[in-house]
This record gives structure tokens, sequence and C-alpha cells, in this order.
């Protein structure tokens, strides 16, 4: 058994999307609506198949969006990037093995780049990489390897990023007290 395994709960599901939509999580866009001028569109992806993934990023592509990195993000977080029509950020939290069997192929396949959110105590290490395409079984880590996220960030498609230590859930009090700011 590896030692990775698949944290609990960490799949939503269907009723996460029910729950999203009925909580009003998504934006007007979506629907019709305008982006706006102080809006840059995110899209946060986990674990995805070829069935589910590829229509999006067909269309992203087709209607001449452009994805940016983590830092344009934080750019214009703090103001230093303006908001333009068609661009958006593809973030994949958790580095799933699919982002490397299924996601990384098919940004190359639509000139798109991503952002991945690796949590490096969950990573290990391999000999060589997985084979890639969609309808690949994968084997192994539920996770990327160490030279699969190497790969994935020579190639220049993917904007690979921290995400903690393990993704651990680290509780110290049953209320929120402050949140932790640079």
């Amino acid at each position: 058994m590896h030692q990775n395994t698949i944290p609990f709960n960490e799949r939503g599901g269907r009723l996460r999307g029910y729950l999203d939509f009925i909580s009003g999580r998504f934006p007007r866009f979506l629907f019709g609506g305008s982006v706006g001028h102080d809006t840059l569109p995110v899209f946060h992806f986990h674990d995805e198949s070829t069935d589910t993934l590829e229509p999006k990023l067909r269309y992203l592509a087709e209607n001449g969006y452009r994805t940016v990195t983590n830092d344009e993000i934080a750019d214009f977080v703090d103001g230093r990037l303006s908001s333009a029509p068609r661009r958006v950020g593809l973030c994949f939290d958790d580095a799933w093995a699919s982002v490397w069997t299924t996601t990384a192929p098919l940004l190359r396949q639509y000139g798109l780049t991503a952002i991945v959110y690796a949590s490096p105590g969950r990573i290990e290490e391999a000999t060589d990489v997985r084979p890639t395409g969609p309808d690949v079984t994968t084997t192994g880590s539920p996770f990327v390897t160490w030279p699969e996220l190497r790969a994935l960030h020579a190639s220049g498609s993917i904007d690979v990023q921290c995400h903690t230590w393990s993704h651990a859930r680290i509780f110290c009090s049953p209320a929120l007290l402050d949140f932790v700011t640079p």
C-alpha cells in the first residue's frame, strides 16, 4: 500500500455541485452575466477526467481565452494587473495523478496553461513517469510523482506552487481567531 492516501471527503461529487449552486457560489458569467472589470475568473479543479475537462478547455480555447499564472493572479489582487476580457485562471488543487495523465496533455492540445498546487509531503519519488492519454489507467500514487512534477514545471504549461507540506487539517481552537497574512 502506498504511503499516500486520499484524504477524507476531498472529493465532493454531485452533491457538492448542487450545494454550491444553491448557495450562490457560481459567478454570474456562468449564466450569461458579465464578468465585470473588477473580476478575474479563476476555476478550481481537483481530480479531472478527460470527459469532464476536455469540453471546458476546448470552449476556452475556441473562444479566445488566455490563462494566467499564479503571479498574475497575485498582481491582479494587488492592483498591479487589470482585468482583461477573456482572461482566466485554471487551478488544479492537490496535484492528483490526473494532472499528469489527463490535464497536461489537454493543456498542450489547446495551448493553455494552469496552476497546480502540490503538497510535497504527499509526492513520492519514482524512477520514471507514467504514460499519458485519455485511456490511461493510473497506477501507483494517486498524486503526481516528483519526476512528473518536474516535467510538468519544465513543460511551461504548468505553474507549480506549494499547497502546504501535507495538506493536514490542523485545528487549534473551536473558534476562528484570525487569519495568517503575509
